[in-house]
């Protein structure tokens, strides 16, 4: 391997290997593509799982949605007494009564009044652009050219510099913590709201001013800025922000009601509470978290088919590599466009598969419906895969 700064911040490594490479480096590049195979066999079977679960957990939702809105009691602005409908599901709506809230980070002290607040920061670090290149020869070592470029932004999560290709005047500081305050005693009408309500209402960005900010600090654009000079800013400095519900706003509630007052989410329930800002009615909400549910169960089934395919790509990756050693760069094209269709195919009859068997108990009418488009996929996968052969 060659390694060459090409720039105060840049870096270029140029790996060589493949048939002209010599043994010691082939033999590295068959070792490794082993090593990936057998991490992508357990990456395929964590797919697998999550695909499992996505689904079990979807249906198991989905039926307590559909039995809460058999039994939620639409109170709405209604509000019951304290101990009114014990143990039972209520909706209810209102104004929320928070607390002062005070948020000391050392150089500033931002206070509000709000049911909840969010404190969440941005630091001006350097990040690591990674590019790579491979150029395969007939004749000669193929070779991997690894470009690495280092340039200073604003990013919200810290980027820890000592994982860089090159630390050297690339050393990032450490970021601020984000911070989350809530209301000791945050409260709808009589009614206590648990933490777990409050933690489920939407959070807006604030607007800062000089009342609410008191220290060595400069606000603009609702930043709290640390550093120098926020138009000119260098690798260190950090600008605040803040989100809240704010005290008085209105919000749509949906959860147990306690004997004490208290308005408590349901242990036995993976879905309550339900709590969204406004006025709206349980049917609304309901309908809201069954949305919600389907989008996040397609994004875990996208997901999941996803990581099924890098699992079987790395686990079949072993083959292309031993192919790659042969110095002519048409045949391994071949080879890995087979590869490719058939890891393809296989992925998404595994996914199918996967998702009809979760489904065998629960809807069994549409598991086997999934089954057979399984089947067909994976069967004109082997078909296509057999008339390509044919044609070659």
């Amino acid at each position: 391997m060659m390694k060459y700064q090409t720039g105060a911040h840049s870096l270029t490594e140029v790996h060589q290997g493949g048939f002209g490479g010599g043994v010691g480096g082939a033999a590295q590049g068959v070792c490794g593509s082993l090593c990936g195979a057998v991490f992508g066999f357990f990456l395929f079977l964590g797919a697998c799982g999550l695909l499992w679960y996505n689904e079990q957990s979807t249906v198991t939702i989905q039926q307590e949605l559909d039995y809460l809105k058999e039994v939620v009691v639409p109170l709405g602005e209604s509000l019951p007494a304290p101990g009114e409908h014990e143990g039972r599901a209520i909706h209810i709506t209102g104004p929320v009564e928070g607390s002062i809230l005070s948020d000391n980070t050392g150089p500033f002290t931002m206070t509000t009044k709000a049911v909840s607040l969010s404190r969440s920061s941005e630091m001006f670090q350097w990040v690591e652009r990674k590019e790579s290149t491979n150029h395969k020869r007939i004749a000669g070592p193929s070779e991997k050219v690894v470009h690495y470029e280092y340039y200073p932004q604003w990013s919200s999560t810290e980027v820890n510099s000592m994982h860089f290709k090159l630390p050297e005047n690339h050393i990032n500081p450490r970021k601020m913590k984000d911070a989350h305050l809530k209301a000791e005693n945050p409260h709808l009408g009589q009614l206590m709201l648990d933490y777990s309500v409050v933690e489920k209402l939407p959070k807006h960005r604030i607007h800062l001013d000089g009342t609410m900010v008191k220290g060595d600090v400069s606000v603009t654009n609702d930043y709290v800025y640390l550093g120098h000079d926020e138009r000119n800013p260098i690798v260190g400095d950090t600008r605040v922000y803040y989100s809240a519900f704010g005290d008085g706003e209105t919000a749509s509630v949906i959860g147990i009601a306690q004997k004490d007052g208290l308005v408590t989410g349901d242990a036995k329930s993976s879905v309550l509470p339900l709590a969204e800002a406004g006025s709206v009615s349980p049917d609304t909400m309901i309908k809201n978290a069954i949305l919600m549910n389907t989008i996040f169960t397609w994004f875990c089934r996208v997901a999941g088919f996803v990581l099924v395919w890098a699992g079987l790509a790395l686990c079949i990756n072993p083959i292309n590599t031993v192919v790659d050693l042969i110095p002519l760069p048409f045949i391994s094209g071949i080879a890995r466009f087979f590869t490719g269709a058939l890891l393809f195919a296989s992925s998404i009859s595994i996914t199918f598969i996967v998702i009809a068997s979760s489904w065998c108990f629960a809807r069994p009418v549409m598991s086997i419906s999934i089954l057979a488009v399984a089947l067909a996929v994976a069967w004109w996968g082997r078909d296509e895969s057999r008339s390509k052969s044919r044609r070659d």
